[in-house]
């Protein structure tokens, strides 16, 4: 009786979250014209590059089409790491940064033009000179996000141009 209650209880839920249009973080939709796609970079070995090719490969994106003509095509042209300060300690030492990573890109769309897209990613990370050892490996874990919430919002941004309008070509995360 008591696992029929659990059991029960566990259909319900499963129910009501499928019901309500619960999805998982970075589940998406793809569209059957992004089934292939051609993926280039300036930098084609770059972490970026890797970060966005796995993320393409894990919603099942084929990097290679067998026919490159009519395939979406995406170049990515730019990409950028700003640092700014943001305050200062009392003795005039920085005490917080922000970090813009802003990674500019070409959409070819077969028998459309090609549109130029950006996506832009800021953080914050204080800079606390008691512990500076770890500082560089923080901020490399820092940029590491970054690149791949870029990769993220890339495949969401060319999700959204098959999926609806085309009216804004900036995002920020």
């Amino acid at each position: 009786m008591q696992s029929l209650i659990q059991v029960l209880f566990l259909v319900c839920m499963l129910s009501m979250q499928t019901g309500c249009s619960f999805k998982l973080k970075s589940s998406h939709h793809i569209p059957k014209q992004l089934n292939e796609i051609r993926f280039s970079s300036y930098q084609q070995y770059s972490e970026l590059s890797r970060l966005i090719r796995r993320n393409m490969r894990y919603h099942n994106i084929d990097l290679n089409p067998k026919q490159p003509q009519g395939v979406t095509s995406i170049r990515v042209t730019r990409d950028l790491l700003e640092r700014s300060t943001l305050s200062l300690f009392q003795n005039g030492t920085i005490a917080e940064y922000e970090l813009t990573y802003t990674v500019t890109y070409t959409v070819t769309i077969p028998k459309q033009d090609t549109l130029t897209q950006s996506v832009i990613v800021r953080r914050q990370y204080t800079d606390d000179l008691s512990s500076s050892l770890a500082k560089s490996s923080e901020v490399r874990q820092v940029t590491t996000g970054m690149r791949q919430k870029a990769a993220e919002l890339i495949l969401s941004q060319l999700i959204a141009l098959y999926t609806q309008p085309i009216s804004q070509t900036t995002h920020q995360g």
